[in-house]
């Protein structure tokens, strides 16, 4: 929405599981929020597949031994259908430099983003190490000293 983007710097998106807007100062946590998710579904995917396959049971036998492994498995894939496209469109994003909205809106079709150092390894430095900063609200609310 529109509305969010006020007083966002470097407005990425708004995220509806959060529930707040992503943007330069809490892109980073994002960032590794959404890979870490990855991660977990794919250990938990691993692990319960390492569980079912050590059974020397029949395939039926199997399914109702481990049911609830089968339920968490597809959890799991899902989550990572889901999520882990997330992940690697924001690496992408990252390396080019460019944020959610401006990527949908092709804000810089067929030209390189101004933000871009021109490297992929050097915008990814970039996006995932600065300094959030401090939050420009504080300054609205604050009296001006007289």
């Amino acid at each position: 929405s529109t509305q969010s983007t006020w007083g966002v710097e470097r407005f990425d998106h708004h995220c509806p599981a959060t529930g707040t807007c992503i943007g330069k100062r809490n892109y980073r946590t994002f960032f590794i929020f959404i890979w870490a998710t990855t991660a977990l579904s794919l250990l938990v995917l691993v692990g319960c597949i390492q569980q079912i396959s050590q059974t020397d049971d029949y395939l039926a036998n199997a399914m109702k031994t481990y049911f609830a492994s089968l339920v968490i498995m597809l959890v799991c894939v899902c989550s990572l259908l889901a999520v882990g496209g997330l992940a690697f469109m924001h690496a992408h994003l990252a390396m080019s430099e460019l944020t959610t909205h401006e990527d949908l809106t092709h804000m810089y079709r067929g030209v390189r983003s101004p933000y871009s150092r021109g490297n992929p390894i050097a915008n990814c430095w970039k996006v995932l190490s600065r300094s959030p900063g401090h939050s420009q609200l504080l300054k609205l609310h604050r009296p001006e000293a007289v």
